[in-house]
């Protein structure tokens, strides 16, 4: 993990002359930058992009940079995140989202609300008594302090054992026996990994600078600003040209009506949901075409 924590330490620390000098040492920046255009575009916000989920940060054994690859993508198309009646019309840099989950200036949280915050001093405290803690050797060294180490136990353990917490389910199937009707023990969830994922922490009226320093970078520096609106472009005049977009989804339609007529697969109501979603996806893409040229004459003419 040591790459890993200096990469961030960049992110907070450098300079804007240093970052564009050094950044390429830590982060393939182009893939990056290419996949908030690709997220921004289908406004796939259950993602890094929106609110920080479903991606997973790989490091190539040559290069030593890291990269992000995408996973999960089944609410792209505008269907996460309560934007439903304006799904087509979020900004280049994701601003209504953020708004409305804040809730107010730049703010950001977990959506849906609810779940347990963390205190004013923005570390949860040990779990109660009788929860789990991790040995007392540690399970992960870090050199220098333990700030990290902590943040992620104190996190993680705190899901464990607060029934409120967001992620208490996910965390307690992985570490904690689960029980069949019949009583026996489930198999756990992530049965190779011993510890389970350290849940987002979110703070009360947190910007983007502080949910993601790395988004920040790209958005308020001019020269990767630049480049990340020239990939949404150069997207939307290729893999998401309209008539390619439109080709593509008939093709799915066709096939997909198709194999109903033959095999069944769906029946009264449910096909109706189907035809009019495939009709709804058409809509969306146009729309979107509309909303992103407007705002990129004005970017890139501004």
């Amino acid at each position: 993990l040591y790459d890993l924590i200096e990469m961030f330490e960049f992110f907070a620390e450098a300079t804007e002359e240093e970052f564009l000098a050094e950044i390429d040492t830590y982060m393939d920046m182009d893939v990056y930058i290419e996949y908030l255009a690709f997220c921004n575009i289908l406004v796939n916000l259950d993602s890094f992009a929106g609110n920080g989920n479903n991606y997973y940060l790989y490091q190539d054994p040559e290069s030593e940079q890291f990269m992000v690859i995408p996973w999960d993508l089944n609410e792209a198309f505008g269907r996460f995140g309560g934007l439903e009646e304006s799904r087509t019309e979020l900004g280049l840099y994701f601003e209504e989202y953020k708004m409305r989950q804040g809730g107010g200036q730049g703010g950001m949280k977990p959506p849906g609300g609810g779940g347990m915050m963390p205190p004013e001093g923005g570390m949860m405290g040990p779990p109660p008594e009788g929860g789990m803690m991790p040995p007392e050797d540690g399970v992960m060294p870090i050199k220098g302090n333990l700030e990290i180490a902590d943040l992620f136990f104190q996190t993680a353990y705190a899901a464990a054992t607060h029934s409120n917490h967001p992620r208490a389910e996910l965390v307690q199937q992985q570490i904690v026996p689960q029980m069949d009707e019949q009583g026996k023990r489930k198999p756990r969830r992530n049965k190779g990994n011993q510890w389970p994922s350290a849940p987002v922490v979110f703070e009360e009226d947190m910007d983007l600078t502080e949910v993601s320093p790395l988004m920040a970078w790209v958005f308020n520096t001019e020269e990767l600003n630049q480049q990340y609106l020239e990939a949404v472009a150069s997207i939307l005049e290729d893999e998401f040209e309209i008539d390619k977009m439109m080709d593509r989804s008939n093709e799915i339609i066709e096939f997909l009506t198709t194999e109903n007529e033959e095999r069944g697969f769906w029946t009264g109501k449910e096909y109706e949901q189907f035809v009019s979603s495939a009709e709804g996806l058409q809509s969306f893409v146009t729309k979107r075409h509309e909303h992103l040229w407007s705002l990129l004459r004005e970017e890139l003419q501004g």
